[in-house]
């Protein structure tokens, strides 16, 4: 693809992805989407605030996908079933929104996640935890990309939290893959995330003028799943780890220690640990975002270190920074 076709794409995504969620949020009133905080979630935010604003996201990001396979079909040779994506995407989405509005059943939105994302599996055409059998290979593929979907709705619940957490990973994957030189379809999903993050960002930081809702966080989680499965089948795992390992232990521990007091994986306690601060009145969403933003500027150079250091020593590193912002949080919790 060409430079300068790649980089007017991007900035008109971007432009594109700003102008309409500015119309979202100024005629959301109109069309009813209006957050309404109840029970326990007026703990977190006693805003309302138009809610799934992630459709835009994901709007614009298939556009670009379409406009970029018309111009360079051999870019997405990578992807054997390109249509299968983007139906898994369209799916995904609409599901989620309407979850927003109208919640189904847990387990029943579970199921059509594990489903959509088997057949998805068929747009990754590597053996991807080749140190497996393959038929283990694509069970612990389906599971693990249908939790870290999961993960990423948990993760949504401060201003600006989980698209802090997508651009991290966007520019993440960005950075390894032009230290290693190599021009993939990866690195070119990420920057299409990326064009459309950013504006969201804008409207999503504290204090939050549109939250993304299931429509953005489950869209975040099958993209960013789908590119942490492929950096892990070619190789580049140790990116796919320090990118995922603070929401996978924030979320773990906290599902963990919720069934052992009885209560089921999916009840909103709201007792993940980014959340404990701002649940207690001690952290505003702002600084909250703010610590994590730090650890996540950690984990770029983690990355970056890779390339200069021993991988595992860098993953060590990241482990430890993610523990030590998991007893950050944890000394706001009553």
């Amino acid at each position: 693809m060409e430079l300068q076709f790649l980089a007017f794409s991007i900035l008109f995504s971007s432009l594109i992805t700003f102008v309409l969620l500015y119309l979202y949020i100024r005629y959301s009133s109109f069309f009813n989407i209006n957050n309404k905080p109840e029970n326990i979630s007026k703990l977190i935010s006693k805003k309302t605030v138009p809610t799934s604003g992630g459709i835009i996201i994901s709007f614009v990001f298939l556009i670009l996908i379409l406009v970029w396979y018309i111009n360079d079909p051999k870019l997405f040779s990578s992807i054997p079933r390109l249509e299968v994506f983007i139906f898994s995407i369209i799916a995904l989405t609409v599901i989620s929104f309407i979850d927003d509005f109208r919640p189904i059943n847990p387990i029943y939105r579970f199921a059509i996640q594990v489903t959509v994302v088997f057949v998805s599996l068929s747009t990754i055409e590597t053996h991807v935890f080749q140190f497996l059998p393959l038929k283990l290979s694509v069970i612990l593929s389906v599971y693990f990309w249908a939790y870290y979907i999961n993960i990423n709705n948990f993760i949504d619940g401060i201003d600006g939290f989980e698209i802090s957490n997508v651009i991290f990973c966007c520019l993440a994957v960005v950075l390894a893959t032009t230290m290693m030189k190599i021009n993939i379809l990866e690195k070119y999903l990420a920057i299409g995330v990326l064009s459309a993050s950013i504006p969201f960002l804008y409207f999503n930081k504290p204090s939050a003028k549109i939250f993304m809702g299931d429509s953005g966080s489950i869209f975040f989680g099958y993209i960013i799943g789908w590119i942490i499965l492929r950096l892990i089948s070619i190789d580049l795992w140790f990116v796919a780890i320090i990118i995922s390992i603070y929401p996978i232990l924030d979320v773990t521990i906290t599902i963990f220690n919720k069934i052992i007091r009885g209560y089921k994986p999916w009840d909103r306690l709201f007792d993940y640990y980014f959340l404990q601060g701002v649940k207690n009145n001690k952290l505003t969403h702002a600084k909250t975002l703010l610590y994590f933003n730090i650890h996540n500027t950690f984990g770029i150079f983690f990355i970056y270190g890779c390339f200069y250091f021993s991988p595992i020593y860098m993953i060590t590193l990241s482990f430890l920074s993610s523990l030590l912002l998991l007893f950050k949080y944890k000394t706001y919790k009553i």
